[in-house]
């Protein structure tokens, strides 16, 4: 017989188009371009900008994401295949490029691109992981067009609040932020050396979370692209998309609902604890702020590494299993957080070591897959304190409310005079402890539900969150900054809240709830804020002055409970207190978020060419000299501080930055101990401490000021020095220079020189 097949169905154009807009695509390509057109409106050419693309997407995110599907063995979607397997692809990035670095072969890291590539094409049990199969969570597509928002906002936000200011030329580059050029100096080093080294400060091993600048040595390997366009434009974009997207995902697994994702995106993005006279904001935010992946890349590093660990860890203190994949992943992500960012291990170490606990009261047994993670957690932790930071603190002690006792002084100050006494810090920690609960305070809803107050995964989320709180109650840092502990730990928070309002509000009607509790939090924060410019009462008392705000908001949420009590909704107390307060922290935070958006089409702000710290001429001197020099030929410079003139700030790290060499020395503000000195003798920051070594500063300072044969010679001979680096607006005799040593190239206040035997 004649096999009849019926016609196949052709989907119509307008179904076609509808479907197309339901999908997740055109989300995804409103910001693939949003992004292009911002990064070329900032001076990135659009081939540098394919180049780098095509890198992240061939050479990060589908190998990356490809393991991540054979080892994970999750229920998963294409959107937390792609994000977690760019985080995978990250790690894997680096574990591969400092062996290929240390045996001189960097680029030879591409290889396990390769390799993945031909296994997952030869191996048909890893064939069948190219295209997204099982238990594939369908994405809302209002889900993706929030995550387009949000996502799109930061980049806009980005734009306008550092691209503005730091440009790819000079003088757009020549008043970076002030930790900008070490950060460029570490990649540069790291591109050319392991093991790596201050290269600010010859013989000064880099015993710090240096895995950020790896990533961008490798990338810079792999596309030939600057470390400045990757640094200032290009490396923190996909790092951030890649953070939100899995911070929703993880908020999504833990509570079941979409919407709990989003809102942790929006609460982490905007929410800001209230603060009418812009006192108290500096460490109580949720995170540092939307322009932080700019400031501060070893933070965002180690952030995007910890999400898709904190979902793995989720999955195995829910089910366990037996041995996995899922444990291979696990391990590789710890040994990339090594290096990464040194608050995230302890706070990873805390969630799970709480899990075990929890577990073995409640249940009388012990938790296996807990009692491993805590195993690995420490053996983690060990290693990076003894192997890479070789026991370096960086400044880092013990001492309880130091972050507290910073804002009384500021509170003392700000009053015109010094408070000391014990009920002031009382006052100080109570402020903290209301603006956390008034961004956090949902996860109580967590209480009311048996299932969540023993779940592992959000017991797991809790031991994060109080470690990072009680992290920056009880450590002190001369730079304040035991405040990461906090910034990296409310990410999670952030989730325990909005999964705990989740678990309070309606299931399928909360926005009838939500919406009056949002917008009456608004209105009172903006009632007081209104009341307080205008009043300012204080009666002369600078404390009291700063208390009333906050009682008065807490005198509204009380009313707000018992009108709730009274007319027996008891228990929507629960959820509308706390939206209440989350309404106040929206409210205080929306504001300084958007304004700088209104500002995005504005020019560069114009400074005094002469006040810039990098002087004119200086990247194009440092890179002539890149180019022209070996990368273990060593350089002596004249320029320690940030300005000529004035006190010396001795955190002067742009020489090294644009030229990728080693000096004799610079700057030494970072350098191992200088923090550790700094807490010693009470210094507020390390940037005014004294170098140790005043032979070789006083040597390397005798052949500028006073060149002759023996100095230059000197510098030679005794240290090695190949290269002399002059900054003219800094003390050196330029024209005497020029008999000991080869004057090689000028550019603007920038000299040259090579020192040679004939020289």
């Amino acid at each position: 017989m004649l096999e009849v097949r019926s016609p196949a169905v052709v989907p119509s154009v307008p179904a076609r188009r509808w479907r197309l807009l339901r999908s997740g695509r055109l989300p995804v390509a409103f910001v693939v371009l949003l992004a292009v057109v911002t990064l070329n409106a900032y001076a990135v050419p659009l081939p540098e900008i394919g180049v780098f693309s095509a890198y992240i997407l061939l050479g990060v995110t589908l190998p990356g994401m490809l393991w991540w599907r054979a080892l994970s063995g999750t229920p998963r979607s294409p959107v937390a295949d792609v994000a977690a397997g760019t985080a995978l692809g990250y790690a894997l990035e680096v574990l591969t490029y400092i062996p290929a670095r240390w045996l001189d072969v960097p680029q030879v890291f591409l290889a396990w691109v390769g390799m993945t590539y031909l296994l997952f094409a030869a191996m048909p049990s890893l064939r069948r992981h190219w295209p997204a199969r099982g238990n594939s969570d369908k994405v809302p597509v209002g889900w993706s067009w929030a995550m387009a928002g949000l996502v799109g906002f930061a980049i806009l936000y980005g734009a306008a609040t550092f691209f503005r200011t730091h440009g790819l030329s000079w003088p757009g580059n020549g008043a970076p932020y002030i930790d900008l050029p070490y950060h460029l100096a570490m990649a540069g080093d790291v591109k050319h050396h392991i093991p790596a080294m201050f290269a600010n400060v010859v013989g000064e091993a880099l015993h710090d979370h240096w895995f950020a600048y790896a990533d961008l040595a490798a990338t810079s390997w792999a596309t030939g692209l600057e470390l400045q366009t990757l640094l200032f434009r290009l490396s923190p974009l996909p790092m951030g998309a890649v953070f939100t997207v899995l911070i929703v995902v993880l908020a999504h697994r833990l509570s079941g609902r979409w919407w709990t994702g989003i809102a942790a995106a929006v609460i982490t993005f905007f929410a800001t604890a209230p603060d009418p006279y812009a006192w108290t904001g500096v460490m109580v935010p949720s995170v540092g702020g939307a322009g932080l992946p700019w400031v501060s890349p070893t933070q965002t590093f180690g952030a995007l590494l910890f999400v898709p660990l904190a979902l793995l860890l989720v999955d195995l203190v829910r089910r366990p299993g037996g041995l996995n994949g899922r444990w291979l992943l696990v391990l590789v992500l710890m040994l990339a957080e090594v290096g990464g960012k040194a608050t995230f291990l302890p706070l990873a170490l805390a969630g799970v070591a709480l899990v075990l606990a929890v577990h073995l009261i409640v249940h009388r047994k012990v938790h296996r897959a807990a009692a491993v993670l805590t195993g690995l957690c420490l053996a983690c932790v060990a290693f990076a304190q003894i192997v890479v930071f070789q026991g370096e603190t960086k400044g880092l002690r013990f001492a309880p409310f130091h972050l507290m006792r910073w804002h009384e002084d500021r509170l003392g100050r700000d009053a015109g005079l010094l408070l000391q006494r014990r009920d002031e810090l009382l006052i100080v920690v109570a402020i903290y402890l209301v603006s956390w609960v008034a961004v956090w305070g949902g996860a109580v809803g967590l209480l009311r539900r048996r299932r969540w107050r023993t779940d592992p995964a959000v017991v797991l989320l809790a031991g994060i969150g109080m470690a990072g709180v009680g992290a920056v109650c009880v450590f002190g840092h001369p730079g304040l900054s035991q405040g990461y502990f906090l910034g990296s730990a409310a990410p999670y928070l952030t989730i325990l809240a909005t999964t705990g309002l989740a678990a309070t509000l309606p299931e399928r009607r909360p926005w009838p709830v939500a919406l009056p509790a949002l917008t009456a939090g608004a209105v009172a924060i903006w009632a007081i804020e209104s009341w307080v410019a205008v009043a300012r009462p204080h009666g002369g008392n600078v404390v009291i002055e700063r208390v009333i705000p906050y009682a008065l908001l807490a005198g509204v949420a009380a009313v707000v409970a018992l009108v709730l009590v009274l007319t027996g909704r008891r228990g929507r107390t629960w959820c509308a207190v706390p939206v209440f307060a989350l309404g106040c922290c929206l409210y205080s935070g929306y504001a300084p978020r958007l304004a700088p958006l209104w500002s995005i089409a504005e020019a560069a702000p114009v400074r005094d060419p002469e006040l810039l710290h990098v002087a004119e001429g200086g990247v194009t001197a440092a890179r002539w000299l890149r180019d022209h020099s070996s990368p273990d030929d060593l350089v002596a410079v004249n320029a320690h501080c940030r300005r000529p003139a004035g006190g010396c700030d001795n955190r002067h790290f742009w020489i090294s930055a644009y030229a990728e060499r080693r000096i004799l020395v610079e700057g030494w503000g970072y350098i191992n101990g200088a923090n550790s000195r700094a807490a010693l003798i009470g210094s507020p920051t390390m940037g005014t401490i004294e170098f140790l070594d005043p032979k070789r500063l006083a040597d390397n300072d005798a052949a500028f000021l006073h060149p002759s044969t023996e100095t230059v010679g000197g510098l030679r001979d005794t240290y090695g020095v190949r290269w002399l680096f002059v900054d003219d607006r800094y003390p050196a005799l330029t024209s005497e220079l020029g008999r000991f040593a080869a004057l090689r190239f000028r550019a603007g206040h920038c000299w040259v020189y090579e020192v040679t035997s004939s020289a």
